[in-house]
């Protein structure tokens, strides 16, 4: 086999679609699944194409394409920074399948995203890294980001977010 790749052979980064809607849920899935929290997610492709592909969508997917296959994703949503006082995007999904991984294809659904909320007038990106997930620090510092200690992520979801919203 040629070391020089074919036009099949390069994977196309674009936005997902309707179509692809079954593949981002399967990718979340097999991250969770890679990362052992594979108990955690209750998401379904249906919830995936209610939230995502409507008028009004709460978070944008891109998706690397090779050879008709859909082999990697970054899910990520607009957010506004109070102190920066500028818009920035939150990456709460990369994933590239694992057969296909250090090929530069995190690398450039990260950079795409990033193209894009540029667009949009977003000076900043954040994420969050599971602390014991060592391959995904070493690609996110590798690419210049730092981590910061000084921040701890609180959520609030089921009874406790529903207690929240009956507060007086």
């Amino acid at each position: 086999m040629s070391a020089a790749k074919t036009a099949s052979d390069k994977a196309v980064i674009r936005r997902a679609t309707i179509d692809d809607v079954a593949d981002v849920h399967e990718l979340v899935v097999e991250l969770a699944v890679a990362t052992g929290m594979q108990h955690k997610v209750k998401s379904t492709a249906a919830d995936f194409l209610a939230h995502g592909f409507g008028a009004d969508p709460h978070f944008h997917a891109l998706v690397a394409e090779k050879n008709g296959r859909i082999v990697g994703l970054c899910l990520f949503f607009y957010e506004f920074s109070s102190w920066l006082g500028t818009p920035g995007i939150y990456i709460q999904d990369l994933v590239v399948r694992s057969d296909v991984r250090s090929t530069g294809l995190g690398r450039q659904l990260v950079a795409e995203s990033v193209r894009i909320a540029r667009k949009q007038g977003a000076t900043h990106l954040r994420l969050s890294v599971d602390v014991n997930n060592e391959a995904a620090i070493r690609f996110y510092q590798k690419l210049g980001m730092n981590s910061s200690s000084d921040e701890r992520i609180f959520h609030a979801h089921g009874a406790v977010f529903q207690k929240l919203s009956e507060i007086a």
